[in-house]
């Protein structure tokens, strides 16, 4: 036992960050030995005793690849870099060239080529992009266009302005969701997008919000999707149904400005209320219709996945029903929190003897929900959740050969969404958080004198002045009522740290005269709408000269007239 002074936990916080480390090294670790060499490179098996080496994100090597980084990144340490290396060597070897770009067969030495976020060429190629921005160098970004130009040569016109993917080349089913369908390939479209300003990737993340928004269906006040067209379920979750389909519609009017997409994602949103059951406080939903009802915990269709698109439309409009239903997801799954060695565990559904460990439907993707939460709402109590999720998840780790690895249903899995690195993933990110921006503003608006309904221009800087690692996105949410106002630009997105834009100002003054003006232009942090900065602004309009002038001429008539009177004495 280790005895501080109570007013002091510094030590003690240090200790328990350290603990979070050292099981993300031990996943490492365990990863490193269930490596198989192969020329130049490594791969894995999904699963301990499995021959099959998978290139997705849910089961193959971009998750365990993604851990190596990120640990190097932390860590500087060469093994992480080596195997870094060494399994993007592998997926570098797998990759085929086609149409300007690269696709990757879904497990070795078997050509079928899936197009999706978690099952195809778009999860492959956002780890590729992360390499990229981990270790700065444009060879990983060429396979992360790769990939993207893949897609877009493979993407099915319905007209001039939509477009879908089939789940695998040739196939004929077009899924609509997050795993395999066009709101996963849409969210990795906007990344690149976001790092090249290549603006095709808009295009097509446009056009495939376009299909979604005409393949929803209206239900209630809301709207619903089939997962695609050959498979006419219909789900509420973040992997394959509403929840997911909404954020990427939500992301999408981030990008775009445009109203219908925000329309669409709220009318998700709303379909999910529709249809929430309420229990303890908070309120849960059933996985798929028509089935028996099922209440899931975990990401993929449990609330740990469906209220990211509470969070993200709480972001976008400050409306607090889109929080209130965040908190009773979260109320709820905190009702079904049992406490455990120290920490807590859920059941994988409402009922289930089950307590899975994974990022897809267990404790380490529910406790990366509640931290999540507690940045979202500075709570205290959600990152005690998250911690008590990966104080449990030290507890059943498998220590039995010196470093560290996770059961799933009886199986070691290595990947992302079922596996050991997808839970390193999360002892990392509860050991280091995502650093945060902070918005400032500099610079004044001040204009006198100015001629009535002219055009003036004016100027003020935005940046981050926030951890070292951090991106901004911000927009202006509120200007003065006054005059006709237009700034260039409105709105920015990763916005680096110590990173500083000019704001170039237009305005049309007000048609009316010996007038004095004040009020602020207030822009927000677009991921924490407490971060608010403001610039004053003042504006004057001169005085009509002309009643002076004729005051002043008429008394200049009578000092001629007086001076003639004195002359006269």
């Amino acid at each position: 036992m280790i005895n501080v002074n109570s007013n002091d936990k510094t030590e003690v916080n240090n200790i328990i960050a350290n603990g979070f480390l050292n099981y993300s090294k031990g996943a490492a670790d365990w990863l490193i030995n269930e490596s198989i060499e192969i020329g130049d490179g490594y791969k894995w098996p999904d699963s301990v005793g499995s021959s099959y080496y998978y290139t997705d994100l849910y089961y193959g090597s971009p998750g365990i690849v993604t851990l190596f980084s990120e640990l190097y990144k932390i860590t500087g340490k060469d093994e992480y870099f080596q195997y870094t290396v060494g399994g993007t060597e592998w997926l570098i070897e797998k990759a085929i060239s086609e149409a300007g770009g690269y696709k990757w067969p879904e497990k070795e030495d078997l050509p079928l080529y899936y197009t999706g976020l978690y099952v195809g060429a778009a999860g492959t190629g956002e780890s590729f992009l992360n390499l990229y921005k981990t270790l700065s160098d444009t060879f990983y970004l060429e396979y992360a266009s790769g990939a993207a130009n893949w897609l877009l040569s493979v993407a099915v016109f319905e007209n001039q302005n939509e477009c879908k993917w089939p789940s695998s080349q040739y196939a004929t089913d077009y899924c609509t969701d997050i795993i395999y369908g066009a709101a996963g390939i849409g969210l990795f479209l906007l990344q690149m997008y976001d790092l090249t300003n290549n603006i095709e990737y808009l295009n097509y993340s446009r056009y495939a919000g376009n299909w979604l928004i005409n393949q929803a269906k209206p239900s209630g006040s809301g709207y619903k999707w089939e997962v695609s067209n050959n498979c006419p379920y219909i789900y509420t979750g973040f992997s394959h149904g509403a929840a997911g389909i909404g954020y990427f519609l939500a992301k999408l009017f981030e990008h775009t400005n445009n109203s219908q997409f925000l329309e669409y994602a709220k009318g998700a949103a709303q379909w999910l209320i529709d249809i929430a059951v309420t229990e303890s406080g908070g309120c849960k939903w059933w996985s798929k219709e028509g089935d028996t009802p099922s209440y899931a915990t975990g990401w993929c269709h449990g609330p740990a996945g469906t209220c990211l698109l509470f969070m993200k439309l709480y972001q976008i409009t400050s409306e607090n029903i889109y929080l209130t239903y965040a908190e009773m997801g979260s109320t709820w799954l905190i009702s079904l929190a049992i406490p455990s060695e120290g920490g807590y565990k859920w059941p994988h559904y409402q009922g289930s003897p089950n307590y899975d460990t994974t990022i897809c439907h267990g404790a380490a993707g529910i406790g990366d929900f509640f931290l999540r939460m507690s940045d979202l709402t500075n709570e205290g109590f959600y990152y005690d959740y998250a911690k008590g999720a990966a104080e449990w998840l030290k507890s059943v780790a498998d220590t039995s050969a010196g470093d560290y690895r996770w059961a799933t249903f009886g199986s070691y899995y290595t990947g992302f969404s079922t596996g050991t690195s997808g839970i390193g993933l999360f002892f990392l990110r509860i050991y280091n958080p995502p650093d945060k921006p902070n918005l400032v503003c500099s610079g004044n608006l001040n204009w006198v004198n100015v001629k009535p309904n002219s055009k003036i221009i004016g100027y003020f800087q935005v940046e981050n002045i926030g951890d070292p690692n951090s991106l901004l996105s911000w927009e202006i949410i509120e200007r003065p009522e006054w005059g006709n106002w237009s700034f260039t630009p409105d709105s920015g997105i990763d916005l680096m740290a110590n990173e500083k834009i000019n704001i170039t100002v237009e305005l049309i003054a007000p048609n009316e005269k010996e007038k004095a003006y004040t009020g602020k232009v207030i822009l927000v942090n677009s991921e924490d709408l407490n971060d608010t900065c403001s610039i004053d602004v003042s504006l004057s309009t001169p005085k009509n000269r002309g009643v002076y002038q004729l005051y002043f001429i008429r008394l200049l008539e009578r000092f001629i007239m007086l001076e003639r009177l004195l002359n006269l004495i």
